[in-house]
Formats: C-alpha cells, sequence, structure tokens
C-alpha cells in the first residue's frame, strides 16, 4: 500500500491506491477520486464505493476511460441509500478531473483522498497542481 499526504490551502489530500485503509483523520465528510481506466479499477471501484458512502462520502470524481459508467453505478448506490445530498461527477480527461478535484470539488472544503497511487500520470498531474 503506498499512501502520501499533502496540505493543499489548508485542506488534507492523501493520495493512495485501491486497496488503502482510508486515513484516520478524516472527519465526517470528504471527496474521493476514483480511477476508472479499466475493467479491473471498473470493478474494485464499484466495490469499493458502498463503503466509501457508508463512511462519509461527500463526494465521489470518477477520472478515465470508464468514468461515466462508474459514476452511474455510483449514481444508483446513492439512491438506492437514499442519500441524494452526494454528489457525482466524471471526467475522461486526466488533467480535467484533477483541476475539479482540487479546486472545485466540495466546495473546496473537505478533505480529499485520491486512490490513483496505481497511475503515473493522474498521481503526477496532483502533485503538479498541489505543488
Amino acid at each position: 500500500m503506498r499512501s502520501k499526504k499533502y496540505n493543499f490551502r489548508g485542506r488534507q489530500v492523501y493520495i493512495m491506491d485501491l486497496v488503502g485503509e482510508l486515513p484516520l483523520s478524516l472527519g465526517k465528510e470528504f471527496v474521493v477520486l476514483l480511477p476508472a481506466c479499466n475493467d479491473d479499477e471498473l470493478l474494485s471501484s464499484k466495490i469499493l464505493a458502498p463503503g466509501l458512502l457508508d463512511k462519509g462520502c461527500a463526494e465521489f470524481c470518477c477520472v478515465g476511460a470508464l468514468a461515466e459508467e462508474l459514476h452511474d453505478r455510483i449514481d444508483e448506490f446513492i439512491e438506492d441509500q437514499e442519500k441524494f445530498d452526494v454528489v457525482t461527477t466524471y471526467h475522461h480527461e486526466i488533467v480535467e478531473a484533477c483541476e475539479y478535484f482540487l479546486f472545485a470539488a466540495a466546495g473546496a472544503q473537505l478533505p480529499l483522498i485520491a486512490m490513483v497511487a496505481d497511475h503515473v500520470e493522474i498521481e503526477s498531474c496532483l502533485g503538479g497542481l498541489i505543488g
């Protein structure tokens, strides 16, 4: 398991892989960036999403070629649990996804968890934007 922690504009940003444990210092609500770049990631992210929703995820940002499919499945979980205040977005483009995640998700107020440590390009983009 790989995990990095940053402080970005007063918020905690964690970059970790899909199998990592959530940081204990998160608080009640957080935003997650989930990859859906291939079928394996899509499946792993679909499996993780209900647990993240239960743990307080207030916004899901999906990134990758299959991001729209992941987004639609997460919307189904949200509807099933009647947590209609949870936001979902999807972006096929990495730069667009990273910019939204860091600068706009949850009104730039909540801690961020990017479960993308297995993606050099996504992690590098986030790191470049964080500075």
